[in-house]
């Protein structure tokens, strides 16, 4: 009996070696290959002037698409700002179908030109989801800069530099085309920061405030400005009458303080000379003294040899929002303190003639636009 279960177990041990041979000499059986996911994308960031016509955006693949599907975008949309997308969002949701063997995706942008400047807008948009046999690329988001058409080409900013020394303008406007705010920086080299916001009377300056508590109130006679003061926390520190020439420009500036006692004193008289085409030419200080006259001076500053290219960014105003400046100085002379110092400007234009860049001894200013 034993003899046969012993040969019974060295024939199936013959045969289990013989199966494990020749399962060694065939083929891996491998799964058969399955198509890889078609990468989505977003192209580079896209800027629009809120005038244009539609614009198609593309969704970039990786390579055409491996079967039908669809892609859902989320959208950002800042405060205020109207524009239409086709296919149309539903809860800020775009979604857009992909045909097989499609090379892209694609959806289109049309914005709402309403004649009322809101500025530089930024809309956002997102990969959301992909369906079956999509996946998402690197670029996720895509970011729609949209321009005003009726703010472009207004003052942007400024800034100025000499040495470690640095000021900056930057500037935003009401939907009237007028300035909003000016948010200024200056490092001197400490960095100081602020904000002046401007308020407006039918079209004519009529607040400033510089700070909280502190503000410029102007008030005026018809299309004349008579006076401004200085309100800080709810207290007159100060105020300025102004006079005018025969050509309606503005001939001088008396600057009142107040007094220990609680009243006003003069402190400061400012003199403004013109060119014939009005723009600025000698700005004088005064101060009140004991002399015959009552005033001494204790500054000039000329300005001169204008050049016939409009000047966007006037820094040397009287009251804020009334040119006197409207061309570009050449040059700059300041007579104060025992010193002369004089001033050549150079300038850079783009193409449409707008200055770029002034520079002159130890400094630079670039100009930008929206």
């Amino acid at each position: 009996m034993k003899s046969h279960i012993l040969f019974g177990s060295g024939i199936l041990f013959i045969l289990l070696t013989a199966c494990s041979t020749d399962d060694e000499n065939l083929p891996p059986q491998e799964p058969s290959p399955q198509p890889s996911n078609v990468t989505v994308e977003f192209g580079e960031d896209i800027t629009l002037f809120e005038n244009s016509s539609s614009l198609e955006v593309k969704l970039e693949f990786s390579k055409p698409a491996i079967k039908d599907g669809q892609i859902q975008l989320a959208i950002t949309i800042p405060e205020g700002l109207n524009f239409y997308t086709t296919p149309s969002a539903t809860n800020k949701i775009i979604s857009i179908s992909v045909e097989k063997n499609a090379s892209f995706a694609s959806f289109n942008i049309t914005p709402d030109d309403d004649n009322i400047i809101k500025g530089m807008k930024e809309i956002a948009f997102q990969l959301y989801s992909v369906s079956e046999g999509f996946s998402m690329g690197v670029k996720k988001d895509l970011a729609v800069e949209l321009i005003d058409d009726e703010l472009y080409g207004k003052p942007k900013s400024f800034e100025t530099i000499t040495g470690n020394w640095k000021v900056k303008n930057s500037y935003t406007y009401t939907p009237e085309g007028r300035i909003h705010k000016i948010e200024w920086s200056k490092e001197t080299p400490n960095l100081l920061t602020g904000t002046e916001t401007y308020s407006y009377w039918y079209g004519k300056i009529a607040r400033i405030n510089y700070s909280e508590n502190h503000d410029e109130y102007f008030y005026w006679d018809g299309d004349i400005i008579r006076s401004s003061e200085i309100i800080q926390n709810g207290i007159k520190t100060s105020f300025s009458e102004y006079n005018y020439n025969e050509e309606g420009n503005i001939g001088s500036k008396h600057v009142y303080h107040q007094d220990p006692n609680g009243g006003y004193k003069e402190s400061f008289v400012y003199s403004y000379l013109y060119f014939p085409d009005g723009n600025l030419r000698l700005q004088i200080t005064f101060i009140p003294d004991n002399s015959i006259d009552g005033y001494a001076v204790i500054s000039q500053r000329y300005h001169d040899n204008y050049i016939d290219k409009p000047n966007w960014f006037p820094v040397n105003e009287i009251v804020p929002t009334l040119i006197a400046q409207k061309n570009l100085p050449g040059s700059y002379r300041i007579l104060e303190n025992g010193t002369d110092l004089s001033y050549s400007f150079t300038y850079q234009f783009d193409t449409e003639g707008k200055a770029v860049k002034r520079e002159t001894s130890g400094e630079t200013t670039t100009y930008t636009y929206y």
